[in-house]
């Protein structure tokens, strides 16, 4: 470009001073042509000047990018960089270089060449990358010898043209994610439950005597916990995971199962309680079962209440006790309670979770579905016996 510069000006020079002769000989419009011609040349010297001045600061640019070392390389600016400002002047200039299409589609293949490497560089360069999925990423580039220290260098990347195998590069750097994200959920599971104790509260009736405060919260977190596991079991990158996920399933299940078991056993008991140490009527009716009660009981409660589930809405429910003393029946006086209307009707259903009927929702000109015929659930996988029994009652025909 420099001697065709220097050869433009002497030419440009030349021009000048014939034109200034054919003036003074009353002839200027002798060197019209040529002057065109020359102007012509010098838009196209100028549009040259600029993509190799372009070509020569993106081969720059690029060739700064292959000298990073690994600590070095910054995937998303470089991304950034290349992907907004170098093909977007790259545009530009294809626009204004038509006639040069062949240097500039060269140019433009290069870009478009960086444009998939430095991606997956960046994924390459995650925290989620262990050495068994640098030892898949070796294989599948058959570069056994590779070491990935702080001496590798970008260039090595861009020799291997590992942008000619994007698809399997991001198989394995989603893999990677995926077993990442499962091998942190499992340890908060783990953390969640290796030392989990129940809350023990007092008993106000009896001193001494406690119970189990079942929360809502960790209750809450036992459903996600099983929820997560199952779509562990559905992720197709659970291989590495697998046998320790296995096991949270059977574990969960034990823990849920638990869980449920000590509930419905304490609230039983909290019922039972409240009729033969906390009824006058019942300990003067039934004096040998009180006592026995008395006797065998565990734990003692002052509950006055007892927990009963899967209770219908908006309805009237009649209940009394009854018991028995040799062949003589003894049967309390009938009471009544009446559930809400304007609610949401759950249900405990054993070995599932969130268990909820879709009755009872209000519909847009004001009337309610009706109760009993749509349910929904999460975490089906643990059904079991009881779970048949209890979706039984509910008259459930098709899962």
């Amino acid at each position: 470009m420099d001697v065709t510069k220097k050869e433009y000006e002497d030419l440009s020079n030349e021009l000048k001073e014939y034109n200034r002769i054919m003036e003074n000989l009353n002839y200027p419009d002798e060197t019209a042509g040529c002057i065109k011609s020359l102007n012509t040349s010098e838009n196209e010297i100028k549009l040259i000047d600029k993509m190799w001045n372009f070509r020569k600061a993106t081969q720059e640019l690029l060739e700064s990018f292959k000298a990073k070392t690994w600590p070095e390389i910054d995937g998303p600016q470089m991304d950034e960089t290349i992907s907004t400002g170098l093909t977007k002047k790259n545009n530009q200039m294809r626009k204004e270089l038509t006639a040069y299409s062949a240097v500039m589609n060269e140019l433009t293949k290069e870009i478009g060449k960086w444009k998939k490497l430095v991606p997956l560089v960046s994924y390459l360069k995650s925290d989620s990358m262990k050495e068994r999925h640098w030892d898949e990423f070796r294989k599948e580039l058959n570069c056994p010898e590779l070491v990935v220290d702080e001496t590798l260098k970008l260039q090595t990347f861009y020799d291997m043209e590992i942008h000619t195998k994007a698809e399997q590069i991001q198989e394995i750097t989603d893999k990677a994610v995926s077993e990442d994200k499962m091998g942190k959920k499992l340890e908060e599971i783990q953390k969640n439950w290796d030392k989990y104790e129940f809350e023990l509260v007092d008993y106000s009736r009896v001193p001494g005597v406690k119970e189990m405060k079942f929360l809502e919260d960790p209750y809450a977190d036992l459903e996600d916990n099983i929820q997560q596991i199952q779509s562990m079991i559905r992720n197709k990158y659970k291989a590495f995971y697998e046998d320790k996920i296995m096991q949270w399933k059977s574990d969960l299940a034990e823990i849920n199962d638990v869980w449920v078991a000590l509930n419905k056993t304490q609230v039983k008991w909290k019922f039972l309680e409240s009729l033969f140490i906390g009824s006058d009527e019942i300990k003067k009716e039934l004096p040998n079962e009180t006592e026995d009660f008395a006797k065998y009981s565990e734990y003692q409660t002052t509950a006055k209440s007892v927990n009963v589930t899967n209770l219908k809405l908006g309805t009237t429910y009649y209940w009394n006790v009854t018991g028995e003393k040799g062949l003589q029946e003894y049967r309390s006086k009938t009471y009544t309670f009446s559930t809400k209307q304007s609610t949401i009707r759950n249900l405990y259903v054993p070995g599932t979770t969130n268990w909820r009927d879709l009755g009872n929702y209000e519909t847009s000109d004001g009337k309610r579905i009706k109760q009993g015929l749509i349910y929904r659930s999460a975490a089906f996988g643990f059904y079991d016996g009881e779970t048949k029994s209890t979706i039984d009652q509910e008259t459930i025909n098709t899962i």
